[in-house]
Formats: C-alpha cells, structure tokens, sequence
C-alpha cells in the first residue's frame, strides 16, 4: 500500500501507537501459533499441524495489512524481536511440552483477547481518527481473532464430547 492517508499529527501519534501495539501483539500470536505447529506431536499431529500452518499464515498476512496502514499513516512500525515482546499486551510461551488439548486451548485464549483488546482499540480509534480505512482494517482483524476463537472453542468442545466416548483425536471432520 503506497496510498499516503491524511490523519491529523496528535491522532496520527495515537493511530500509530494502537497498530504498533497490535503489530506486538500480532507477533506474539503468529510466534505462539509457529511453536505450536513446530511441536505438536501424538495422534493429532496431522489435523493440528495443517491447521496450525494455515493460521499462522493468516496471522502473517494481517501484520503485513497493519504495517501498510501504519505506513500509509506515516508512521513506521518501531523496533525489533525483543522490542515486539516488551509491547505485546499478550504473552505466551509455545513450549514444546504441552499436550496438543493445551495448544488449542491457548491459542483459544490469545485468538478472545486480542478480539477484546480490538473493541477498546476501534473504539480509540474511531474517536481519534477520520480515515474508515483503519476502522475497517481492525474491525476485520476483530471479526479474525472472534471467528478462529469461535473456531478453536469448538474444537475443544468437540474433544470434550468425544473424550467421554473414547477419546477421539482433537480434530474431528467437519472442524
């Protein structure tokens, strides 16, 4: 995106403070998303690993879309790896030990808190700033997070049901 889009200097600032915190929490997502898929392992590995790729790859492109909103603002997104970690408003750690259940289950909880994190930040947002566009990029990213939280939720509500009939693996089809 090479569009350059008019925002006042203060709401600027704000704008761009908001995606760069997003690009920091964006990145502890895709890193959580990354491990996980590295490590699965045991019978779910075929089904989480494919589905784990795919997300990861969703998540990449939408820090691609914020770091050409912030650009297109004027605002360049700020610092390196250790930087990204210290701004990001989430945290995990995809260690390498957790059951595949555990993975989901964590992922479930990053996908709800930056889908809640986005409802204070459109709402900043829309008081701020007079560009749709940037409304419209994270009310997308929002309905992301919301629809994959849902997603994962019901795969753990799946597994769930499933455990009480043997213990099926975590992906079920139609999932």
């Amino acid at each position: 995106m090479n569009t350059k889009i008019d925002v006042p200097g203060a709401s600027r600032c704000e704008v761009g403070r908001i995606i760069n915190l997003l690009l920091a929490d964006e990145f502890v997502l895709y890193t959580a998303t990354r491990g996980f898929h590295w490590n699965v392992a045991g019978r779910d590995l075929a089904c989480l690993h494919d589905l784990l790729e795919e997300q990861f790859g969703q998540v990449a492109e939408r820090i691609e879309r914020l770091v050409d909103r912030s650009c297109a603002i004027g605002v360049w997104p700020s610092g390196g790896l250790g930087d990204l970690a210290t701004a990001a408003r989430i945290d995990s750690d995809p260690s390498a030990d957790l059951p595949a259940e555990a993975m989901v289950a964590e992922l479930h909880g990053l996908h709800g808190g930056l889908a809640t994190q986005l409802r204070t930040d459109i709402h900043i947002c829309t008081r701020r700033c007079r560009d749709p566009g940037i409304i419209e990029d994270l009310l997308g990213l929002k309905s992301f997070h919301e629809e994959t939280a849902g997603s994962l939720q019901a795969l753990l509500a799946k597994r769930n049901e499933s455990s009480d009939a043997g213990g099926a693996p975590l992906l079920l089809a139609g999932i």
